[in-house]
C-alpha cells in the first residue's frame, strides 16, 4: 500500500521529517512550505541525495497568510483521496489541532480511507497505523453467560423503552383483555395481535426491537472478545442500538465514539463494530 505524508513544514520544521529514511521507495513525502519557512537542514538534504532508495520527496511552495498553508494542504489532500480512496494511506504531519477534523470527515464518508495526523514521519511508522491488529479477521466467540445476563436488563431499559401512552390509549389497552375474551374465534386473532406483539417482543421475533436486541448482543460479543471493559461495551452497545436503522448510522456512531474515547482508541473500537452497522 502506497503511503502519502503531507508535511506542514511551517509547523513541524525538520523534526517532522524524522523517520524519512525508514520509508519505502513507493512512499511519497510532500513538503508544504511558505516564504516564512523555506529552510531545510543541509545534512538532511545531502543524505536524501546520497540515498537512491529513499521515498519520493516533493516540495510544494504555497501562499503565505493566516491559515493559508493549512487550507492549501487540506485541499491538496482532498484531491489525492478522491483520486483513489481505497489503495493508499494518508498522513498529515503536523501538530496543528486544526487538522483534527479531517480524519473524522473523510473516514466518516469513505469506509476504505485511512487518514491519520502525526507529529512526525517516525511517529507514523512506530505506531504501525497502516495495519493495526484490530483490523485483522478474528473468529467469532460467544459472550460469557454472566456478562450477557448482566448487560441485558440495562440495555433493554435504554433501547427498547416505548413512550408512555396518553390516557385515552391506556384506557383502550386496559379493555383489550376483555375484548379478546368475548371475541368470536374469527375476531380473536385480530383483537389479540397487539397484546401478543407486546408480550413476545423480547423472544427474538422479527420486530424492530428484536433486531436492535440482536445488534446489541453482537456488539457486546465483539467488544468482549477484544477485551474491552464493561463500561466501553455498555456505552458502544447502547449507542449502536439507538441509532441502528438511521441512514447515517455509521457517521453518527463514528463521531460519538471518537468524541468519547479519542482518535486512536475510538478508531480501534469503530473498526471492530463497523461490519455490524448495516
Amino acid at each position: 500500500m502506497k503511503r502519502y505524508f503531507l508535511v506542514d513544514f511551517e509547523n513541524v520544521s525538520d523534526s517532522g521529517l524524522q523517520g524519512y529514511f525508514d520509508l519505502k521507495p513507493e512512499d511519497a513525502v510532500l513538503i508544504f512550505y511558505t516564504q516564512r519557512a523555506n529552510k531545510i537542514n543541509i545534512d538532511f538534504f545531502e543524505s536524501v541525495l546520497e540515498n537512491k532508495s529513499a521515498a519520493k520527496l516533493t516540495f510544494i511552495r504555497v501562499a503565505y497568510g493566516n491559515q493559508a498553508l493549512d487550507l492549501q494542504l487540506a485541499s491538496y489532500l482532498g484531491g489525492l483521496i478522491t483520486e483513489d480512496p481505497q489503495d493508499c494511506a494518508y498522513y498529515i504531519v503536523s501538530k496543528d489541532k486544526g487538522f483534527h477534523c479531517l480524519p473524522t470527515f473523510w473516514m466518516g464518508r469513505y469506509d476504505s480511507v485511512k487518514l491519520y495526523q502525526v507529529p512526525s514521519i517516525a511517529n507514523a511508522i512506530n505506531t504501525d497505523t497502516e495495519e493495526p491488529e484490530h483490523t485483522r479477521e478474528k473468529a467469532p466467540t460467544e459472550v460469557p453467560p454472566a456478562l450477557e445476563e448482566e448487560k441485558k436488563p440495562e440495555t433493554n431499559m435504554e433501547t427498547d423503552a416505548v413512550p408512555a401512552p396518553v390516557p385515552q390509549q391506556k384506557t383502550e389497552e386496559e379493555k383489550l383483555p376483555q375484548t379478546v375474551a368475548k371475541a368470536t374465534s374469527e375476531e380473536q386473532p385480530q383483537a389479540a395481535k397487539p397484546v401478543q406483539e407486546r408480550q413476545t417482543k423480547n423472544r427474538g421475533q422479527a420486530t424492530p426491537s428484536a433486531d436492535r436486541s440482536a445488534i446489541n448482543t453482537k456488539v457486546q460479543q465483539t467488544l468482549s472478545k477484544a477485551k474491552y471493559d464493561t463500561h466501553v461495551i455498555s456505552y458502544v452497545a447502547s449507542l449502536t442500538t439507538k441509532n441502528i436503522g438511521d441512514s447515517k448510522v455509521k457517521q453518527i456512531v463514528y463521531r460519538d465514539i471518537i468524541k468519547q474515547y479519542g482518535q486512536k482508541k475510538g478508531l480501534e473500537i469503530y473498526n471492530l463494530i463497523k461490519p455490524l452497522l448495516k
